[in-house]
């Protein structure tokens, strides 16, 4: 079973993100019920990076990462004289290793911020 493990929520539980990156451990069960014998839990690293490029013509959010199924970028785009107002839009979903962009579109056309999303196997 897949779960959708959103950015920002694990930021703020784990307090693990610095710089646009978090890394996840998960760890083996401390205790064990006599006579069995605990199974370990791989132990892995997930890495994600997000990058925002901006060029006269258009504006084009970027995602990466590493040990993780699967992974997209995620970004906020706005209008031009919009400061604070911004709309989210999801990139297409991609598999570890490879590179998930999305560009904001013609309505929109200026990105206020790029992120990721990714999915945690189960």
């Amino acid at each position: 079973m897949r779960k959708l493990a959103p950015t920002l929520a694990l930021t703020a539980t784990l307090g693990l993100a610095t710089m646009g990156s978090i890394a996840l451990i998960s760890s083996t069960p401390s205790s064990a019920s006599a006579g069995s014998v605990a199974a370990a839990k791989p132990t892995y690293s997930v890495t994600c990076s997000a990058s925002a490029d901006r060029t006269p013509k258009i504006d084009i959010g970027r995602a990466a990462c590493k040990n993780v199924h699967t992974f997209r970028v995620v970004i906020r785009c706005k209008t031009k004289g919009s400061a604070t107002t911004s709309t989210k839009i999801n990139g297409p979903w991609k598999e570890s290793g490879e590179t998930s962009t999305r560009q904001c579109p013609a309505a929109l056309p200026y990105i206020a911020s790029a992120t990721y999303s990714y999915l945690l196997d189960t």
